[in-house]
């Protein structure tokens, strides 16, 4: 089946928002899988339909740089795979975009770069204590411009559902919104609002607007 624009990395909500402001850029979506270029320049999909462009970006996505470890008996099922420490092995430990720790239920990476300070945190405290070192269990925070939306993110998204406003009401901003997973952790989306991060976490954490007299200042 189709997938809309981002709905894998943001889930259905944000995806909508962010389609519909495509398409309000005058952006035209179409769905497949591009196979190539044929003789006049066009992109061709794999269903056969031609889409005439003068300009073609590709943007597929990252690729860790990995292969100068293949033979070091440091991969796991071909990934760098560490503990939720950093670690590897005995005295090595990974982080940034080319480690695949545990978070959340599953062991994946999270190529974003505040993700990889607050690893190479956590991996340089376990080369020191060990066991000792605290876990890496930060909320992950980006922020993304597009068609006039100004979005910034603390939590692990995708999520499901309908938000919360905590400010505004208008999910094309300005607007706080706020979703709570399953399992309490909490996730704040400011669209085209200011917001400092250290207040975009504490919304993301209590589901409460910025100013609340039950959160700290």
């Amino acid at each position: 089946a189709d997938v809309a624009p981002m709905r894998p990395q943001f889930g259905p909500f944000l995806s909508a928002v962010f389609t519909a402001a495509a398409t309000a850029a005058g952006v035209k979506i179409v769905y497949g899988t591009a196979t190539g270029l044929d003789e006049t320049g066009a992109v061709r999909l794999d269903d056969g339909t031609r889409v005439d462009a003068e300009l073609v970006v590709a943007a597929v996505g990252d690729i860790p740089n990995i292969a100068w470890l293949e033979g070091s008996g440091l991969l796991t099922d071909g990934r760098l795979v560490a503990d939720s420490r950093g670690r590897v092995a005995p005295g090595i430990v990974a982080a940034g975009d080319v480690a695949a720790v545990p978070i959340r239920g599953s062991v994946r990476r999270i190529p974003l770069w505040n993700s990889a300070i607050e690893q190479a945190r956590v991996a340089a405290v376990a080369l020191l204590r060990g066991d000792d070192a605290p876990e890496f269990d930060a909320d992950p925070y980006f922020w993304t411009e597009q068609f006039g939306l100004n979005l910034k993110a603390v939590g692990h998204l995708p999520v499901d559902g309908e938000p919360g406003f905590l400010v505004g009401g208008d999910p094309h901003g300005p607007a706080l919104l706020h979703w709570r997973h399953p399992d309490g952790s909490g996730v704040a989306v400011a669209i085209n609002h200011r917001i400092p991060i250290p207040k975009l976490r504490r919304a993301a954490a209590t589901g409460l607007p910025p100013n609340s007299p039950n959160t700290a200042a």
